[in-house]
């Protein structure tokens, strides 16, 4: 129970990084694939522990120190798990919001260069044959 809870704690903390990168207004690319790869790991790692053990553990409390603990680390973990859905939350409107600006810049562009192509005139072409297929 304690290593579970131990790696909510750095799972939340991690979100935390990855939140204030996405916020920021260029965000780098190397810190944002370390931090979900590192995040990815840890979440590979936990879900590895075995859940139904830990909770049927849980389930047979027999009232002691030790239960109560287990009760505390136990409500640690579901208000960080909650926490950390809170700020995923946060991170993929962060992160839509960025995709949609970057979007309608290249909209932008893509309009900008096409107008500059219409304009721009061809040369006209100095030699060519014409054939004519019509039988005279």
């Amino acid at each position: 129970m304690n290593k579970l809870a131990e790696m909510m704690r750095d799972l939340r903390q991690l979100t935390v990084d990855l939140h204030s990168v996405c916020r920021s207004e260029q965000p780098d690319s190397l810190s944002l694939a370390d931090l979900l790869h590192r995040r990815q790991q840890l979440m590979t790692e936990a879900a590895k522990i075995d859940m139904a053990g830990t909770l049927q553990a849980a389930a047979s409390l027999r009232g002691d120190e030790e239960d109560l603990t287990n009760i505390n680390q136990l409500g640690e973990i579901r208000r960080l798990l909650e926490e950390t859905g809170v700020l995923d939350q946060q991170i993929k409107k962060v992160l839509e919001e960025k995709r949609d600006k970057l979007k309608a810049e290249l909209a932008g562009l893509r309009a900008g260069r096409a107008a500059g192509k219409a304009y721009s005139s061809k040369a006209p072409q100095e030699e060519g044959f014409f054939l004519d297929r019509r039988g005279n």
